[in-house]
């Protein structure tokens, strides 16, 4: 029984980590729908594919990256934008696969950390029965909102949103597959160089776009150098941390201090923006804060902890 509680423990700390609070404020904690679908439909994803293979941390961040691009690119369309070439947001997409990966794992570990996992595996009856039921409703709710043109409407969206969908759903699914395969493995593989990749980028861009506002000028002199020694500040750490790959303990570790304060730093910045700001749609700053104090140091930390161990989910 104490395992059924496992995916909505982690849907609601993905709720509270995730950055709902310091997007919408109290709202995102009353917005059941929202919460049902992604946040839920998620976790009870992982634990339906977990009943079958032994999914380790890297596996959770797949499934969350891959759910977080059908979620973001293709439910929600906040990667879809009529002003953007190709009416895609190329440089949000691989952060937002990255983003929902990372929370993905770190709601595994808190809930793993309460709740340890034992060795027998349930079946994953009930979770596909109330999974399958959400992703009717997403999607019911995907064909209303395509067919009204609401999405067209509100995102100024082209013709080539078809091709978009499609898209995502390519790479979503790309990655599932790489979960699957890699929990076929009996002894947990290297960091896949597609994770490394997507957490250069993140951490990259987050820096990059802080050191955008502080330089004011972004095509300026001071913008340049200031993004240069970023660069290679954050090269020169991801070659270390590569350098280093090989004395991970394979082991997962139970109750990380470093994973679990992150969690906590993750909700209390939340919280104290969304107080400090109410919403970003009330005050644009909330996004400036939420990206400085949330989204440049977890990532960066995330990356050090997940390169430099194995977390239990």
């Amino acid at each position: 029984m104490r395992g059924r509680l496992r995916a909505p423990l982690a849907a609601l700390a993905a709720l509270l980590i995730g950055g709902a609070l310091a997007g919408r404020g109290l709202d995102a904690l009353t917005d059941l729908p929202g919460f049902l679908y992604p946040y839920v439909f998620l976790f009870l994803v992982f634990e339906i594919l977990r009943a079958r293979r032994r999914l380790r941390d890297e596996d959770a961040f797949l499934v969350g990256a891959a759910l977080g691009l059908i979620h973001d690119g293709i439910y929600a369309k906040t990667l879809q934008d009529g002003g953007l070439a190709l009416g895609v947001d190329v440089a949000g997409a691989p952060t937002s696969a990255f983003d929902w990966g990372m929370i993905a794992v770190l709601s595994l570990h808190a809930v793993d950390a309460a709740l340890p996992r034992e060795e027998r595996r349930d079946r994953a009856g009930p979770e596909i029965v109330l999974a399958g039921v959400i992703a009717v409703c997403a999607f019911v709710n995907y064909l209303f909102e395509t067919l009204t043109g609401r999405y067209r409407w509100e995102r100024m969206i082209g013709d080539g949103w078809l091709a978009a969908d499609l898209a995502f759903a390519a790479a979503a699914f790309y990655l599932l597959r790489r979960a699957w395969r890699g929990a076929a493995e009996e002894e947990p593989p290297e960091r896949s160089r597609l994770v490394w990749a997507l957490a250069a980028f993140a951490g990259w861009l987050a820096g990059a776009q802080i050191l955008a506002r502080v330089a004011g000028a972004p095509t300026g002199f001071v913008a340049g150098f200031l993004l240069l020694i970023w660069t290679g500040a954050l090269g020169f750490g991801v070659w270390r941390l590569w350098a280093e790959r090989g004395y991970v303990d394979p082991e997962p570790r139970r109750g990380s201090r470093l994973a679990l304060g992150l969690v906590a730093w993750r909700l209390l910045a939340s919280v104290a923006i969304a107080w400090a700001f109410v919403s970003a749609a009330q005050d644009s700053r909330a996004a400036g804060a939420f990206q400085l104090f949330v989204d440049l140091p977890s990532r960066l930390l995330f990356a050090w902890i997940f390169f430099t161990s194995r977390l239990a989910v």
